[in-house]
């Protein structure tokens, strides 16, 4: 089964099928700062080392797998329905919305499409920088669906 593929181009892993059946992650980080997220935006971030110097915990492989995470909501304030950008923790269903996920070299990009609403997430660590970074962005396209 195929769940994604190789963007030369862009030098990216495209997962399109984000239901997979176990974690794919990627490493984001240079320097002293790095992060562990996966294909759904769980994941974890540390500084200098994952053993003394974690910021946040992390379940891989866990019930509920590989949370917490990077999630940033998404709500329609006339009707109070919300999504996520990354496929998790919401899970709607891919007959609703589609999901798609781009690890880069030391970048992650979640990208989703849900009632004529299409979002992206991009999550890296800067050079020098003591933080992760999460830049989110959205465009409204009426009501139509995935």
């Amino acid at each position: 089964m195929r769940y994604g593929y190789f963007d030369n181009a862009r030098r990216e892993y495209v997962i399109e099928r984000v239901d997979l059946p176990t974690s794919w992650i990627n490493y984001l980080g240079v320097e002293n700062m790095a992060a562990v997220v996966n294909h759904t935006a769980g994941g974890y971030s540390f500084y200098k080392s994952p053993e003394y110097h974690r910021i946040s915990r992390f379940r891989g492989n866990s019930v509920p797998m590989d949370r917490p995470g990077y999630y940033i909501y998404i709500r329609d304030n006339a009707d109070g329905e919300y999504c996520t950008v990354s496929w998790q923790p919401v899970a709607k269903p891919f007959t609703e919305a589609t999901y798609r996920c781009r690890h880069g070299m030391s970048y992650t990009v979640y990208e989703c499409r849900y009632r004529g609403l299409e979002a992206s997430q991009t999550m890296f660590i800067p050079r020098g920088g003591k933080y992760a970074a999460v830049g989110c962005a959205d465009q409204k396209h009426g009501r139509a669906g995935p």
